[in-house]
């Protein structure tokens, strides 16, 4: 009876200090329960599409997961606040793909597209909604985002994407 007890609480203890991986994404995004790492993030200068992406893309040859969404503020700059596709904060492409192969500096594959819309804000492939936290940004003296603490959550019909960066941000290299 010691030892039922025993190897009871031992299995409560364990489960006790589980985490749920859904809420403990840090520099990755989780589609349907499967993860994937984002370590670099990638901004154009005076644009407003970010890709969290796996690879350094300034490289001739890799295979990559990114993910990419556009980011809007109604007074230019973005700021730490929430931005979704209700207050127009999240508007055009957004998108999440696998298996992207550059090879010798030539794209050769286009990889498989996890989740997609065109138009986030008209509801596009099933779209659903999106949600983005911009916990804390910073900016170069030109203006360039150089840091970013983001989480975001994108919902499809059947689909759904969590997010998360913090680090440095990188000039998008194309």
């Amino acid at each position: 009876m010691k030892k039922v007890l025993f190897n009871l609480i031992i299995v409560l203890f364990a489960l006790s200090c589980s985490t749920d991986e859904s809420n403990n994404i840090q520099n990755s995004f989780s589609f349907n329960g499967s993860g994937y790492t984002t370590s670099f993030a990638y901004h154009n200068p005076g644009g407003r599409a970010f890709v969290f992406s796996s690879i350094d893309r300034t490289l001739d040859s890799y295979t990559e997961v990114r993910g990419r969404f556009d980011l809007r503020h109604p007074d230019g700059n973005l700021e730490p606040m929430t931005y979704t596709t209700n207050n127009n904060g999240i508007q055009g492409v957004v998108e999440f793909n696998k298996n992207i192969i550059k090879e010798n500096g030539e794209f050769i594959s286009s990889g498989e597209t996890l989740a997609f819309t065109c138009c986030s804000e008209s509801n596009s492939n099933g779209f659903q909604s999106g949600t983005a936290t911009v916990n804390s940004i910073e900016y170069n003296n030109d203006g360039r985002v150089t840091f970013i603490d983001i989480t975001y959550n994108f919902k499809w019909d059947g689909k759904e994407i969590n997010g998360n960066f913090s680090g440095e941000v990188y000039d998008n290299p194309y």
